[in-house]
């Protein structure tokens, strides 16, 4: 029974000694190949290094060679910290102010003072002294007067003192302007004699709409 046993096992490793013989004969033609007798290997685990060695050879001597492996720690790449999203910024915008155009307005105006009354004396020689008329706009628009003097009598004592002096005037008024005009009543040059006199300044606007009277009374003594 144990011879049994013992034949069974030789079968069971011949194939295993076969298989190292094969070995040696590729080793032993690899040493012809290379020059050498022997060719030993040693390895190195944990990151040392690998290295082989070749016996004496036909040349005599032996050499070896070590070949070190360094592993290479990759460090992990940073990850960026996020940027901070930048803050929005409000953005005003001026709006533009609208541009309002008034209603015109009709011509109109008012005047200081209302009425003129003037004294002379024939006996003195001298006109009455000039009375000032004061005439303010009271429109929004441009408007352009004319002013005419007129006696009831028709003779030329009621003017606008000027150089020389005139019965009739245009002028053109702005917005919030104000006019004075001087007003003369010429006496001795007309030769009036004792009495009472009258007369009107008028003011007309352009287009002729509108019309303001001023009441002049001019007493001539002894």
């Amino acid at each position: 029974m144990a011879e049994a046993h013992r034949r069974a096992s030789r079968r069971r490793f011949r194939p295993t000694l076969r298989y190292l013989a094969l070995g040696a004969v590729i080793i032993g033609l690899l040493a012809a190949l290379v020059g050498g007798s022997l060719i030993a290997f040693a390895g190195g685990i944990g990151g040392h290094g690998l290295s082989w060695r070749r016996g004496a050879g036909r040349h005599g001597g032996s050499s070896s060679v070590t070949l070190t492996v360094s592993p290479t720690i990759n460090a992990p790449t940073p990850t960026p910290s996020p940027s901070p999203a930048p803050t929005p910024t409000a953005t005003s915008t001026a709006l533009a102010t609208p541009t309002i155009t008034p209603t015109p307005s009709p011509p109109c105006l008012s005047f200081i003072p209302t009425t003129l009354t003037f004294l002379a004396s024939e006996s003195s020689g001298v006109d009455p002294s000039a009375q000032i008329v004061n005439l303010i706009t009271c429109s929004n628009q441009v408007i352009t007067w004319s002013g005419v003097a007129t006696t009831t009598d028709g003779a030329s004592w009621l003017n606008f003192r000027g150089s020389p002096d005139t019965q009739n005037v245009t002028f053109t008024m702005n917005p919030s302007d104000t006019i004075q005009y001087n007003i003369d009543t010429q006496v001795i040059e007309n030769n009036l004699q004792p009495g009472s006199y009258t007369g009107t300044i008028a003011f007309t606007s352009g287009d002729g709409s509108v019309s303001y009277t001023i009441d002049v009374a001019l007493t001539v003594g002894i």
